[in-house]
């Protein structure tokens, strides 16, 4: 995948180390434009003056913090959509929810390794990043992945993919390396090198849980091999202990300082060795556990998000229809009206009592209860809801073919989802035009399909069933399609479409059939 070199990035860290460490990440993924400030005010400076596509920023800053950064942004009629990432350790729920409602992008927890940044920049980019809840949402290109040599690091634990976690221990005595070994027992995977380059290019290679460095070796000595550990970005989160006959105190204190996280001395005692490795192997887990913890934070907000979005979305065509017939009583009084009132009333009700189905649905935990549903009175009550979005762009809607048929689903989801596609379809007609609704029934399944003479963009097509997908319509989430397309599954049925300047959009619901209740019910 070709880098879009023309990407421009703003990153905010008052800590000088990190601001040059996610530059050499972003360069090292095949990024140019990349400007650093110190603090939040800077950063507000150099927007300013220019183009900037991302911001990273740390959240922890003096003069001004990165949630004092995040809202000037979202507060700006000019940067609104930029995405924003922001780096901390603050993981605790109640600061990644406030993180989150502040209009923050996504969040990366420290320490973080370079794969990790590179999944977090690719997932966001690559999704069109969704700019909650002041922006606007902002769709950049995919970022590559890079060579896998470049970006192989240390994985907090891997016991949980069902691999032992990996020691290395770098020494240039044989004896030494055979003496770790028999006292490390058989819940790691020990590897050994005898030279600190040996263990610069293994740790390049293939990347550790923890090193046991030796301090006096030839060539490159203990202490140089972990300053350049701690240099890199692929290297920099694998935890070192020094192990060494030289117990003198300054040499510890170099130790430590060069990046080492403990010290043991030779010989050592069993006991002591196994329970300081074990301690920052938990030490590792941990913070493998706090960024999954975050993860979920973030993926569970988002998706209480997505719900509330696409319920008040699937709420607005009944709604609309309320309002509508009740000026239309106002003023030709009448009564049939009523009759769209009381359907249109009683729909909103149920979504708003089963608001967190669709949730459900993205989960697999939506609890399916099928039953014989009328095609032609759901269709007749779907289009009596869609009747004043219809007269307002001057559209005829037409139902043919054999709608007296029964299919195996349910009469809220159906309803739902023909709303929506019925809905889009006349919003995309032109003015004059019809839209053609025809029921075709099979002895498994009927296909209910929805033309109309606009037009998908074709630029849209592959992912016209994502979720936030949408393009030229005005006040449009993409949320509409999205939902149907779930309620389709859940009833166990398909949606899919075609769609050409010769012979416009075709939407093409495929519901089962009640004579294949039988087969629908076995694969449940």
């Amino acid at each position: 995948m070709i880098v879009n070199q023309e990407l421009s990035f703003l990153v905010v860290d008052d800590f000088e180390p990190i601001r040059n460490t996610i530059n050499r990440m972003l360069v090292d993924l095949g990024y140019r434009h990349i400007v650093l400030a110190a603090n939040g005010k800077i950063a507000l400076q150099l927007l300013l003056k220019e183009r900037i596509d991302l911001i990273i920023t740390d959240w922890n800053m003096p003069v001004m913090n990165g949630i004092e950064l995040l809202r000037a942004v979202r507060n700006s009629a000019t940067h609104a959509a930029i995405p924003v990432l922001m780096v901390t350790a603050e993981v605790d729920r109640a600061n990644v929810i406030f993180a989150l409602q502040q209009g923050v992008t996504d969040i990366i927890c420290k320490p973080f390794t370079p794969k990790t940044f590179r999944d977090k920049l690719h997932a966001m980019l690559k999704k069109g990043v969704h700019v909650p809840p002041k922006g606007r949402s902002r769709t950049l290109p995919d970022v590559p992945k890079s060579d896998s040599s470049q970006v192989q690091t240390a994985k907090a634990v891997r016991s949980t993919a069902g691999d032992k976690p990996r020691v290395l221990l770098v020494d240039d005595d044989a004896s030494s390396i055979e003496l770790a070994k028999s006292i490390i027992d058989n819940r790691y995977l020990v590897e050994s090198v005898g030279s600190g380059e040996a263990a610069l290019q293994q740790t390049r290679q293939q990347p550790p849980d923890l090193i046991i460095l030796d301090v006096s070796m030839p060539g490159i000595g203990g202490f140089e091999t972990c300053r350049r550990l701690k240099e890199s970005p692929y290297t920099e989160a694998i935890p070192v202990i020094f192990f060494s006959a030289n117990d003198d105190p300054d040499a510890i204190i170099e130790g430590f300082n060069v990046g080492g996280v403990d010290y043991i001395s030779k010989p050592p005692i069993p006991e002591v060795m196994m329970a300081r490795i074990n301690a920052h192997m938990a030490i590792r887990k941990s913070q493998h556990d706090m960024q999954e913890s975050l993860e979920q934070h973030i993926r569970n907000f988002r998706l209480l998000e997505d719900v509330e979005r696409m319920t008040r979305h699937d709420i607005k065509g009944p709604l609309s229809a309320v309002l509508a017939a009740v000026d239309l009583l106002e003023s030709y009084g009448d009564p049939e009206q009523i009759v769209v009132i009381r359907e249109s009333a009683q729909m909103i009700l149920k979504m708003v009592n089963n608001s967190l189905d669709i949730y459900k649905m993205e989960q697999g935990t939506y609890q399916y209860e099928p039953q014989q549903v009328n095609i032609a009175a759901t269709l007749k009550k779907s289009l009596r809801s869609c009747e004043m979005v219809a007269k307002a762009h001057s559209v005829t809607v037409a139902l043919t073919g054999d709608t007296e048929v029964v299919v195996f689903g349910e009469e809220l989801l159906c309803q739902a989802l023909f709303i929506n596609l019925i809905n889009n379809a006349i919003e995309a007609s032109p003015a004059e035009a019809t839209v053609q609704i025809v029921v075709t029934p099979t002895v498994a399944a009927t296909t209910i399909e929805i033309c109309n003479q606009g037009v998908i963009p074709e630029e849209i097509r592959e992912r016209f069933f994502e979720k936030y997908v949408t393009s030229g319509k005005k006040g449009g989430n993409g949320l509409g399609t999205y939902s149907a397309m779930l309620m389709a599954k859940t009833m166990k049925g398909e949606l899919s479409f075609t769609s050409s300047d010769s012979k416009g959009t075709v939407l093409m619901v495929k519901l089962p059939a009640m004579s294949d209740k039988a087969a629908i019910v076995r694969s449940d």
